[in-house]
């Protein structure tokens, strides 16, 4: 059975519970950011496996409209050539850290901050992707994707559906899931039912 955390109407059904729950987190009187655009709690969304694009959209909390106050990227930031992670803030959550005193300071980085040659090598990936997603050299795979049942906002993949439709119908495969470049099989074991699921992105 799968975790809940990871089902994607119990994660919707979380963050409207949360948002809806003013009190969980209410403004103080000498808070300095009035201009807060959330209630209850802010709302994380870790985006290092599943974002910019790796589901097929640049970011996976798309998939359950919601906007995230804070969400961090790493893995295809810099497509895989230079470590580098970036967490991202809504206005207001950064705006409850700008001061001039260090005692309001969000004392944190991540390794490789302010790199300036992975800064830039981010830059030109995500230039590339955005590209790569206005320009239509995607088109093909999500009109295979979308035919499947028509309807044109359907999660599509880079891996061809033809491919994955083979693949699961391989006597020592129990099943398929293919979303974005990411494609996740489970495996038959003739002494306990399953091999664990075995998951990997398309080689370029």
């Amino acid at each position: 059975m799968a975790d809940a955390s990871s089902d994607p109407l119990f994660q919707r059904a979380l963050v409207n519970v949360v948002r809806s729950s003013a009190d969980l987190f209410p403004p103080t009187a000498s808070e300095t950011t009035p201009f807060r655009t959330w209630s209850g709690l802010p709302v994380v969304v870790d985006e290092v496996f599943t974002g910019l694009y790796r589901l097929g959209r640049i970011t996976s909390a798309s998939f359950l409209g919601v906007d995230a106050d804070i969400s961090v990227h790493a893995k295809l930031l810099t497509g895989g050539l230079l470590p580098l992670c970036v967490t991202l803030a809504s206005e207001s959550i950064f705006g409850a850290f700008l001061d001039a005193s260090k005692t309001k300071a969000l004392l944190h980085g991540h390794s490789y901050t302010a790199h300036a040659v992975g800064c830039n090598v981010a830059k030109t990936s995500v230039e590339a992707m955005l590209a790569l997603d206005k320009g239509g050299l995607w088109r093909a795979a999500r009109s295979e994707w979308s035919r499947s049942d028509g309807n044109p906002q359907s999660p599509w993949s880079t891996w061809r559906l033809a491919f994955v439709t083979d693949v699961s119908r391989f006597d020592q495969v129990d099943g398929v899931f293919a979303l974005g470049s990411v494609l996740a099989l489970t495996l038959k074991d003739g002494a306990s039912g399953t091999l664990p699921r075995l998951s990997r992105p398309p080689t370029l």
